[in-house]
């Protein structure tokens, strides 16, 4: 996905990298959780689930990282445990704390564009 914003290029082709990370946390899963296949493909399942949330959540400038930590840690994450039946290790903290990151950047970016936006639609006004 491609869009133009004031001359500036901005490209979102950041899947494969998500997919590939997915892919090796589903591989250390097989690992962590005794050689099975179920949690491998359970925290398959879980990394993506999550990655899509906190990007789709950290979208809304200045509180949408905030956002994407109060659902994701407190509510998502326990229940898609539950559902996949496994326990909190630290792979699934590790995939929640880069994910949390990730999306304290992207709420960053928008915070910024959302500014200049704004700044430009007042100029604009005034003049």
């Amino acid at each position: 996905m491609e869009g133009k914003i004031m001359n500036t290029k901005i490209s979102f082709n950041i899947l494969p990298g998500y997919v590939i990370t997915a892919i090796l946390y589903g591989i250390l899963a097989w690992f962590v959780y005794d050689k099975s296949f179920n949690a491998a493909l359970g925290v398959f399942i879980l990394s993506v689930v999550i990655t899509v949330v906190i990007i789709v959540l950290s979208c809304i400038p200045v509180i949408g990282w905030i956002a994407a930590i109060v659902i994701s840690w407190f509510w998502m994450v326990p229940e898609l445990l539950i559902i996949i039946g496994i326990e909190w290790t630290w792979l699934i903290t590790c995939i929640l704390l880069i994910n949390i990151f990730t999306g304290l950047i992207i709420t960053g970016v928008t915070t910024i564009a959302a500014i200049i936006l704004i700044g430009t639609l007042i100029g604009a006004i005034l003049s």
